[in-house]
C-alpha cells in the first residue's frame, strides 16, 4: 500500500496478515480504507497478463469485489515496465517522488530472493501510471 495525498507519497505499509487469502485481504482494505480515507484506490488489474500467480490473483480478485461497495473510486491499472528491470524503475520512481519513505532496494545476486521492499515500489508504479 502506498497513500500519496496531493501527489506526494505520504505513507507506505505492507501486510503479512493481508497475503494470507482474500478474507485476509479485504480485511486489512477495510481497515486502511478507515485508516486513510482515501478518495481512489489503485489496484493493479488482476485480468491482466503477467507474472502473478494464482494466490495474487485471487486476492486481487476479491479487493476488486470489495472496492465495488467502497466509497473511493477504485482505478484498475495494466502493470507496465517502463525501464530495463525493476531495480531501475524503482531508482527513477525514487528520484521522482524524493519524499517517498522508502529507499528503493539493491538488486540482490542473482540467487538470492527479491527484496521484499520491492513492494512499495510496484505499487507507486501503479500509481504513477494513474498520476502521469
Amino acid at each position: 500500500m502506498v497513500y500519496i495525498d496531493k501527489g506526494t507519497p505520504r505513507d507506505c505499509g505492507m501486510s503479512r496478515r493481508g497475503g494470507n487469502g482474500p478474507e485476509a485481504a479485504v480485511a486489512v482494505l477495510r481497515e486502511w480504507l478507515a485508516q486513510y480515507r482515501p478518495e481512489m484506490v489503485i489496484c493493479q488489474n488482476p485480468d491482466a497478463p503477467g507474472g502473478k500467480g494464482r494466490h495474487a490473483i485471487d486476492i486481487l480478485l476479491a479487493l476488486t469485489r470489495a472496492l465495488e461497495d467502497a466509497e473511493p473510486q477504485e482505478i484498475f491499472v495494466n502493470r507496465r515496465q517502463r525501464h530495463a528491470n525493476i531495480y531501475q524503475e524503482a531508482k527513477a520512481l525514487a528520484d521522482h517522488f524524493p519524499a517517498f519513505p522508502k529507499a528503493p532496494p539493491e538488486q540482490p545476486p542473482i540467487w538470492r530472493a527479491e527484496p521484499r521492499d520491492m513492494v512499495y515500489f510496484e505499487a507507486l508504479a501503479l500509481a504513477h501510471e494513474v498520476l502521469r
